[in-house]
């Protein structure tokens, strides 16, 4: 009787332990994908001061708020100050490519460069950085600002 009772916790134990090494690293084939939208912050300041005419890099974090989808692509997108302002992403890899991949949890560095009309007015001109899987899905946005002295 006493060797039944052992077996029994014993595998009582290795179930619980299973049931909870499953659903915890996610190894059972039922954990579903679940979909955030990306965290995006300015790593370097988001107001940063330029001349006109002038670039102005901007360094920002991404962070993958995903769970149990693995590797993804980003995109990141921007909305500049207007008319004659020029922006660009800093192709990350050789390809010259700036969209990238993160896996669940892991983040990276972009770099947005701003330049402003060489006949831009002296003021705080604000931007929206996006970055999200596709232009149709839901992003982490960041907001930022150019001041021109």
């Amino acid at each position: 009787m006493g060797k039944l009772v052992i077996g029994i916790i014993v595998i009582a134990i290795i179930l619980i332990g299973f049931i909870f090494f499953n659903n915890e690293v996610g190894l059972s084939p039922n954990v579903k994908c679940v979909k955030n939208s990306p965290s995006v912050v300015f790593t370097s300041a988001s107001t940063r001061t330029g001349t006109p005419g002038s670039i102005v890099p901007y360094t920002l974090t991404v962070i993958n708020n995903n769970r149990g989808c693995g590797v993804v692509q980003f995109n990141p997108f921007d909305v500049n100050p207007g008319v004659n302002w020029v922006s660009r992403f800093v192709p990350l890899n050789i390809t010259n490519s700036t969209s990238f991949q993160l896996c669940d949890g892991c983040n990276r560095q972009i770099i947005y460069q701003l330049t402003s009309p060489v006949s831009a007015q002296s003021g705080n001109y604000p931007f929206i950085v996006i970055v999200a899987e596709s232009i149709q899905a839901q992003g982490g946005i960041a907001w930022g600002s150019y001041d021109i002295l």
